[in-house]
């Protein structure tokens, strides 16, 4: 796990969301450097999740199109693929991510994200 990354979620953790944007695209951006796309993209996940549990709803859809589209490519990372068609789904749906129910929402891991978020409120 690359240095940006941890701190990501240590921010995340501590509710300073724009910092942890700022540092999982910066992981993002190391994990391409080392050669490194699948840890690139299941960052991404990360990413994009928070995007969608922040309402930034266009950001998150371009970060899970980009999933989708490196795991098609790759025939890999195919739950990283499934989390990222749950959410892409639901907003083509129409469903507010908002509106979810707690066991229905399509989570990357309950440990950090949606836990944060809850908090957050």
């Amino acid at each position: 796990m690359n240095n940006y990354y941890s701190l990501a979620l240590k921010m995340i953790d501590i509710g300073m969301y724009d910092e942890a944007i700022n540092h999982l695209k910066l992981a993002i951006s190391e994990a391409k450097k080392a050669d490194s796309e699948d840890m690139a993209v299941m960052i991404s996940c990360v990413l994009g999740e928070l995007y969608a549990n922040l309402g930034q709803i266009s950001e998150s859809k371009a970060v899970f199109t980009e999933v989708c589209e490196y795991c098609d490519k790759t025939n890999s990372l195919p739950a990283q693929k499934e989390i990222a068609e749950k959410f892409l789904n639901s907003f083509d749906s129409g469903s507010a991510l908002q509106k979810f129910t707690k066991n229905s929402k399509p989570q990357q891991n309950k440990a950090f994200i949606s836990k944060q978020m809850r908090k957050r409120k």
